[in-house]
């Protein structure tokens, strides 16, 4: 694998959402690698199966999720020496300061409110995306 290669893991239960999400990603860079999953059961199942060298630069949760929110998944995420180098960000529906305060505190790079404007998205995505370059960063530094 290239170590260029974009690998994205977003983790929502809204389908199209992550459908939205990943065809703005792969508009923007039209070689990376988004991996969907639906809850954060599958996260750390994706997680698990992942080998070291191939882990994603970037990690996207809902914080509204069947089983744990984002906050929670976030953190146990970041509490894992093997993934807490890889940027996590979570996007919701509510534009709450208290779980924007909560992710951010359990480890989350940035809570982003999903937007309903298709131009919105795009700015959203490109922003999410610079993330990935700071788990290479990370990485090197460690």
């Amino acid at each position: 694998m290239n170590i260029e290669e974009k690998i994205i893991l977003v983790a929502d239960d809204d389908l199209d959402d992550q459908e939205m999400l990943e065809e703005v990603f792969l508009g923007i860079e039209k070689d990376a690698l988004i991996h969907t999953v639906s809850s954060a059961r599958e996260v750390l199942e994706y997680l698990r199966n992942c080998m070291p060298t191939i882990l994603p630069c970037l990690i996207i949760l809902d914080y509204n999720m069947p089983d744990l929110t984002g906050a929670q998944l976030t953190e146990m995420i970041a509490q894992n020496k093997l993934y807490k180098h890889i940027p996590i960000l979570v996007w919701s529906t509510s534009n709450s300061s208290v779980y924007k305060q909560e992710c951010e505190e359990k480890g989350a790079k940035h809570y982003f409110y999903k937007p309903h404007d298709y131009r919105e998205v795009v700015e959203m995505a490109k922003q999410m995306l610079s993330y990935c370059g700071e788990n290479a960063k990370n990485v090197k530094s460690n």
